[in-house]
C-alpha cells in the first residue's frame, strides 16, 4: 500500500487506518530526518484520543494515554547502539497486555531482534519531490 499524503489530510488518513491496528502492534517508521515521523505519530495520537504529544528525541520514549489503549512513541535517533536501547527500558514495554508502540528511526535494531509475538508495521516516509506532500509507503 503506497500513498501520498498532503500534512494537511494526514489526520484523515490516520483516521482512516487506526481500526487496522491489532491490541499490540508495533509501528516501525523509517525515513530520512525531517520527513514527518514524528507529526504522522502525533497525528495519530490526536486522532485515537490522545493530548498532542512532544517528540521523544530527548526523552528517549514518551507515553501517552488514548481512549482505547495506551500510546508509547519511541525515537532512536540519539541511540548508538542497541545496548543503549537496552538501558532506556524500551523492551520492557512489550509486558503490555494492550499497547500501540511506534518506533522512529526502527532500522537501528537488527531485523531479527523485534518481538516476535507483536504484530508488526512496517512504515517508510520519503519527501515527494517539489511539493509538500510526503510518500509513505506502508508495507506489513
Amino acid at each position: 500500500m503506497e500513498a501520498l499524503i498532503a500534512l494537511p489530510m494526514l489526520a484523515e488518513f490516520c483516521e482512516k487506518i487506526k481500526s487496522n491496528f491489532a491490541p499490540k502492534q508495533l509501528v516501525l517508521l523509517n525515513g530520512p530526518l525531517g520527513v514527518g515521523k514524528t507529526q504522522f505519530v502525533k497525528s495519530m495520537v490526536s486522532t485515537m484520543g490522545g493530548e498532542m504529544p512532544d517528540s521523544p528525541t530527548f526523552s528517549i520514549i514518551n507515553q501517552y494515554p488514548c481512549a482505547d489503549k495506551t500510546i508509547y512513541h519511541v525515537d532512536l535517533y540519539r541511540l548508538e547502539s542497541e545496548a543503549d536501547v537496552e538501558s532506556t527500558g524500551f523492551w520492557d514495554l512489550f509486558r503490555e497486555d494492550e499497547a500501540l508502540i511506534f518506533v522512529e528511526w526502527a532500522e537501528r535494531i537488527a531485523d531479527d531482534n523485534w518481538p516476535k509475538t507483536w504484530p508488526r508495521l512496517n512504515i517508510h516516509m520519503q519527501f515527494a519531490e517539489k511539493t509538500d506532500t510526503r510518500k509513505i509507503q506502508i508495507s506489513l
